[in-house]
């Protein structure tokens, strides 16, 4: 009796909002494009600094390149700037500095689909991870850019991410 109580529940408000946004059409949120808004990478959490980056800030960071093969075997050189280096701009502490409490901070960078990549702070900090822009001298492709998450360090680029908008520190 409660499954079909439900179920009656569901189907009436399921007519009631249908009807309110007009019969057949779909319930689903808009894509995000690139001209839906200006692009912007934010920085947050548990950071002494968020951020909130255009290219042109980003432009003005120190840049590095690496040479790796993506999904399709394939060698790129991609440049942009280093991860450690924007999570710096954000006031955290690594290198030398990091130790204690900060081994048990995270980094959750996140894409504009949702897909999410967990880095630990200390696996940063002995990497090579880059917020790429570039690939090849040339500027990433809408579907890829503007910014992509390389792992140069990783033997296959199962964790990069591409279409970059949040990098967000928590603690464990």
């Amino acid at each position: 009796m409660f499954i079909r109580t439900v179920f009656v529940v569901f189907t009436v408000l399921s007519a009631g909002l249908s009807a309110a946004l007009g019969q057949g059409m779909p319930m689903t949120k808009p894509a995000v494009t690139a001209t839906t808004a200006p692009a912007v990478l934010t920085v947050g959490g548990e950071v002494a600094k968020p951020l909130t980056l255009s290219p042109a800030d980003l432009a003005k960071l120190p840049r590095q390149t690496v040479t790796v093969a993506g999904h399709d075997g394939k060698s790129s050189t991609l440049a942009g700037v280093s991860l450690i280096e924007i999570l710096k701009q954000a006031g955290l502490e690594l290198g030398d500095k990091l130790h204690g409490k900060s081994f048990a901070m995270f980094v959750v960078i996140e894409a504009t689909d949702g897909y999410k990549v967990v880095l630990s702070l200390p696996e940063i900090d002995s990497g090579t991870m880059i917020i790429a822009d570039q690939e090849d001298g040339k500027p990433l492709s809408q579907g890829e850019g503007p910014w992509k998450l390389v792992i140069a360090s990783d033997k296959k680029p199962h964790r990069w991410a591409r279409q970059v908008v949040s990098i967000t520190v928590r603690r464990a």
